[in-house]
């Protein structure tokens, strides 16, 4: 009977050679993750250093190849760093073309600087779950905690990517504590606020700078629009006139404007996520808004909002001209809901949030802001009213009148005759039908 085949990724017997010249020679034969039998030899000062480079050439000598996309970097071996295997993550995924450009470009940015720097250097083969949680609580302290957030999501993903290829043993990342951000406050404004808003910013619109060009209502219809139907500003810049069906006083939700490096300024033809897609109700306000921007010289597949040139309007452009409508006019000293916080576009579609979840519920303003569930829109978008609806005291009165007061000879039977004895020392009230005391 043959003798049985070696396990995959198993060494047989290893040769140790002492030379000469005081290094020390390895022989060995390795099975390698492919089934096939590879002899290797290594040298080295001493054993400990031969072995770690016989265990070296046999990671290498089969690496694994993507024919699909031969511009991809070899795969790393389990004696590769970290930051190998991170970076082999990045080009993975962006030839998979799974993940939008600009989430690449932000799991890009958190491996360039956060886990090159900090964790780049450690070993696949050494690494521990202890180093990650170690590493995740100093990011947290010495960064914030958004950071150590992002980076064990992005770990979790490298790691998953490492389990495929069988280079780690487990996701050190899920294996961590799970990191919460603490609960913010949800910042809308108040009812009144949003016209005091708009009457600001249109007469800040119309009045005539100190210097420069007079000002384009663009800031003002785009606020308009936000404030009316609760849209991200990505979707705002993306409606073209033919999304909007002004007969039917609806519009329709399918794009957005997106950025990343790898593409630059783009309409994506699809919302944060394709199920978003939707037809929503256009308030006259707002409806008048988006006529006032549209211009019919331009061709139909010119966004409402654009630039001078007819091209996409990018968001960090708006936000810029709102900071500018806000230092100029001291809007913030007639917002008292939003005193001392930040005053964004996405405050707006809080602020709608807000409004619709306490008029029609939670679930209309679920519909209408486009989110899954309508957790969601409670915990993030809509922010609780401090009044409890009056009707419930209603109710309550309700509940007590059908409630059965006890009469005096019940309650003194329930309560004992000396406990109310001791209590008549000191009150003495008559209470009428009864020869007992009352307190």
């Amino acid at each position: 009977m043959g003798r049985p085949p070696l396990p995959r990724n198993t060494w047989g017997k290893i040769r140790v050679t002492h030379l000469e010249d005081g290094q020390v020679k390895l022989n060995g034969c390795y099975r390698d993750r492919d089934g096939e039998r590879r002899r290797f030899q290594a040298v080295g000062a001493t054993e400990l250093t031969a072995r770690r480079e016989l265990e070296r050439k046999a990671d290498a000598a089969v690496p694994i190849k993507v024919e699909a996309a031969p511009d991809l970097p070899n795969v790393p071996s389990k004696g590769s760093t970290l930051r190998e295997l991170a970076e082999f993550w990045v080009a993975i995924t962006g030839a998979e073309g799974e993940l939008a450009p600009q989430s690449i470009d932000t799991y890009a940015n958190t491996v360039r600087l956060i886990i090159v720097p900090r964790l780049g250097h450690l070993i696949l083969d050494e690494l521990t779950v202890a180093a990650i949680a170690i590493e995740l609580l100093n990011i947290r302290k010495k960064r914030s905690i958004s950071d150590a957030i992002k980076t064990r999501t992005t770990l979790s993903l490298i790691f998953q990517l490492g389990l495929r290829y069988q280079l780690v043993t487990t996701n050190f990342a899920t294996a961590t504590k799970t990191i919460k951000q603490p609960a913010r406050p949800i910042v809308a404004l108040s009812d009144g606020d949003p016209q005091i808003f708009l009457d600001s910013l249109r007469a800040w619109t119309y009045a005539t700078p100190a210097h420069g060009p007079r000002r384009s209502r663009l800031l003002l219809n785009v606020m308009t629009v936000l404030l009316g139907t609760g849209m991200r500003i990505g979707e705002v810049l993306a409606i073209r006139p033919a999304d909007i069906d002004f007969a039917g006083h609806r519009v329709l939700i399918q794009a957005t404007v997106s950025y990343a490096k790898s593409t630059g300024l783009r309409r994506q033809e699809h919302p944060k996520h394709k199920r978003q897609t939707r037809w929503i109700p256009l308030p006259e306000v707002a409806e008048a808004a988006l006529l006032d921007a549209i211009n019919l010289d331009l061709p139909a597949t010119t966004t409402v909002f654009h630039s001078r040139t007819g091209g996409l309007l990018w968001q960090n452009n708006v936000r810029r001209t709102l900071r500018t409508f806000i230092e100029e006019s001291q809007v913030m000293a007639l917002l008292e809901s939003v005193r001392g916080e930040k005053l964004t576009p996405h405050t707006l579609r809080k602020t709608v949030g807000t409004h619709v979840a306490r008029t029609m519920g939670a679930e209309a303003a679920r519909d209408l802001l486009g989110h899954s569930f309508v957790a969601t829109t409670e915990q993030y978008y809509a922010k609780p009213d401090p009044i409890v609806d009056p009707r419930v005291g209603r109710v309550l009165e309700v509940l007590l009148l059908n409630t059965r007061l006890p009469s005096a000879d019940e309650l003194w039977r329930a309560l004992g005759a000396k406990t109310l004895d001791l209590i008549n020392e000191h009150i003495r009230v008559e209470i009428p039908g009864s020869s007992h005391l009352r307190v």
